[in-house]
C-alpha cells in the first residue's frame, strides 16, 4: 500500500503536498520548502545523511532487511548478501565514510 498526500489527516499550516517518484524527490529541492527524501536516493543524489533537517528513526525489522522468495532463502547467493551485510567489514565501510553520516547501522552490530 502507497501513502499519499491524501493519507494526511491534519495540515494545520497549510502546506501544499505534492508527491513525486522517489527518486525524483531530491531532483525537486531547489523548488521546495522541504522534502521527505528516502536515503539511498538522498546518498546517490550527493546529499550528506548529516544535512538533513530530520532523520526517521527507523527501528528493526525496516533496516537492511534481505528479502527474497522463501524457496531461495538458503541459496549461496543469498546467505553471501546476508553474510556482507553482517560483516565487519561493511560495519568498517560504513562507518569509516563521511559520505554516510548519519546512517542507521543496523541492530545486530549492538549485539
Amino acid at each position: 500500500m502507497d501513502v499519499t498526500e491524501h493519507d494526511v489527516i491534519a495540515n494545520p499550516a497549510g502546506i501544499r503536498i505534492v508527491s513525486l517518484e522517489s527518486a525524483q524527490a531530491p531532483r525537486a529541492l531547489e523548488d521546495v520548502d522541504y522534502a521527505a527524501i528516502q536515503g539511498n536516493f538522498a546518498i546517490a543524489s550527493d546529499h550528506k545523511l548529516s544535512d538533513a533537517l530530520a532523520l526517521e528513526q527507523m527501528t528493526s525489522p525496516y533496516v537492511n532487511q534481505v528479502v527474497v522468495k522463501a524457496a531461495n532463502r538458503n541459496s549461496r547467493a543469498i546467505t553471501d548478501i546476508v553474510t556482507a551485510y553482517q560483516s565487519q567489514e561493511f560495519r568498517s565501510a560504513i562507518l569509516g565514510n563521511r559520505f554516510y553520516d548519519g546512517f542507521r547501522m543496523p541492530d545486530y552490530f549492538n549485539r
